[in-house]
């Protein structure tokens, strides 16, 4: 569903509380799909594997980040560590209140538009039904979190 241009804060907040079960991001341009940032240039053509190196070397030095680090097998609290601290990940943010999706959608100062996405999480679910679920011992999380 597309709802064409956003022009102030009082429609986007309109549309937000028809959509009440759905999530929100912002982008500060337009890029017209949803990428992770491990999936956007110049990363995504940096180094084979870029998700990989750039999750190791930032566990190996995440102590000059932060003090309170995760075990070294907790492989979902590094992965959200990571994207908290700009690593490339496949996460993305979401957020249920749609002024917090507002600010980023506009917080860079420049004349560029941004993009306000939306999306429903109980349809998203429902349509993956058939997909496997990742818990923090599946081998792609684990494979995101470590060299394991």
């Amino acid at each position: 569903m597309d709802f064409g241009e956003l022009r102030d804060v009082e429609n986007a907040v309109r549309i937000a509380a028809d959509l009440r079960h759905c999530r929100f991001r912002g982008h500060s341009r337009l890029f017209g799909s949803l990428f992770p940032s491990v999936h956007r240039e110049p990363l995504c053509s940096a180094r084979e594997n870029i998700e990989f190196w750039a999750g190791q070397r930032f566990r190996l030095r995440a102590a000059a980040y932060a003090t309170d680090l995760p075990r070294w097998d907790d492989y979902v609290s590094w992965l959200l560590l990571m994207q908290h601290h700009c690593v490339p990940t496949r996460l993305f943010d979401w957020t249920e209140n749609v002024l917090v999706a507002l600010y980023f959608a506009v917080c860079e100062d420049g004349e560029e538009d941004g993009e306000l996405w939306c999306m429903s999480h109980a349809e998203l679910n429902w349509r993956s039904a058939g997909w496997a679920a990742c818990f923090p011992d599946t081998p792609l999380i684990r494979y995101l979190g470590s060299a394991d």
